[in-house]
């Protein structure tokens, strides 16, 4: 992929001009964490935090995020509709694990059903193997 790239100075001068190409393979890519798209992710130190009266301007919090728990498959979607061909995601581990030795086994169960076991992986490698 080829790029024309300018700088423009501080005044508007033009400052200079290059031609710029990705290498054969460079992967495009979007990444996220499970805490700012997720939501609902109680267990953790940010969820205490942000939930501190005076932390945050006009005591917003993460709450349901962008709803990414419930609406992965739509999320996945963009990243084909974009030719994205990496994704790096995680898993809220305050989430499966809200208590010291404690698993929350429903919380499994909803990462498997979004695929972060093989469902997961086989639907993004599906997707990357689709846009080449």
């Amino acid at each position: 992929m080829d790029f024309l790239w300018v700088y423009i100075g501080m005044g508007g001068e033009k400052m200079s001009v290059f031609d710029f190409s990705f290498p054969e393979g460079f992967l495009w890519g979007a990444a996220t964490s499970s805490h700012q798209i997720e939501g609902n992710c109680k267990f953790c130190n940010w969820w205490e935090w942000e939930n501190s009266p005076g932390k945050i301007t006009a005591g917003h919090t993460s709450e349901i995020a962008c709803d990414h728990w419930n609406r992965y498959k739509e999320d996945f979607s963009f990243l084909k509709k974009m030719n994205l061909n990496a994704y790096r995601f995680s898993i809220e581990w305050a989430k499966v694990f809200p208590e010291r030795n404690k698993k929350d086994e429903e919380v499994l169960e909803q990462y498997n059903a979004q695929g972060c076991r093989t469902k997961l992986i086989s639907l993004l490698i599906q997707l990357v193997l689709e846009s080449i």
